[in-house]
């Protein structure tokens, strides 16, 4: 066990000394060592990701545990970086540059992305950065391919239950309006709707995965 950490407010924290794979020893909180997905005690973070090479892709196997995808073309890019998958499912690495830092995302990288646009993962996997699965967009484009929230109850996207209608109703956002689409008996038709609406409003950048729970619900 290492020395304390003590915040801001007097309050402590246990430490731990811990020795990475590498041979690179650092201090850990107790918490983390605790964690359930066990995602931050991998590795200290800055020992260099494993690669391994296919065909015309490669695998980045990360710090944390984690695996994406890159083109075999774009390894002198990203082959010095400590990677790991950070809270938002990406692979990102911290880097110091004139003591600040700096944190990088492959996806953005690997595309040249210049300043003030978006990557969009066309399937929604943040860890497949192979270019066909990525693709530059603005702002209001990514969010037409946004995954349905976590919270939504219905397990359908667009879907949620009104009470007050004891009905399923369906909903959907674009480009900042929010446009009612009506309500239904089952959970299933208004998603119906809400994907006949999405396909209209989104275009190409309909987030397709919805259409395999249409599918599956048919058969």
């Amino acid at each position: 066990q290492a020395e304390d950490y003590v915040n801001k407010k007097g309050i402590h924290h246990s430490m731990w000394l811990c020795q990475c794979t590498c041979g690179n020893k650092m201090t850990v909180l107790g918490t983390d060592l605790t964690r359930k997905d066990k995602k931050h005690i991998v590795s200290c973070g800055h020992c260099y990701s494993n690669y391994h090479f296919f065909k015309d892709y490669g695998e980045c196997h990360m710090n944390n545990g984690s695996v994406c995808l890159f083109d075999i073309e774009d390894y002198d890019k990203i082959k010095e970086y400590h990677w790991h998958q950070n809270s938002d499912g990406y692979a990102v690495c911290n880097i110091q540059r004139d003591n600040q830092w700096f944190t990088i995302l492959m996806h953005r990288l690997v595309m040249d992305a210049p300043d003030g646009v978006e990557i969009d993962h066309i399937h929604g996997n943040t860890l497949d950065n192979r270019k066909a699965e990525l693709r530059i967009v603005t702002q209001s484009d990514n969010k037409k391919n946004r995954a349905m929230y976590t919270n939504n109850k219905s397990g359908y996207k667009g879907v949620s239950w009104n009470e007050q209608k004891q009905k399923w109703v369906a909903n959907i956002q674009c480009d900042g309006q929010q446009f009612y689409l009506g309500s239904f008996n089952s959970a299933y038709d208004a998603y119906v709707c809400y994907e006949k609406a999405a396909k209209e409003l989104f275009g190409e950048y309909k987030r397709e995965e919805h259409y395999y729970k249409l599918t599956q619900q048919n058969d």
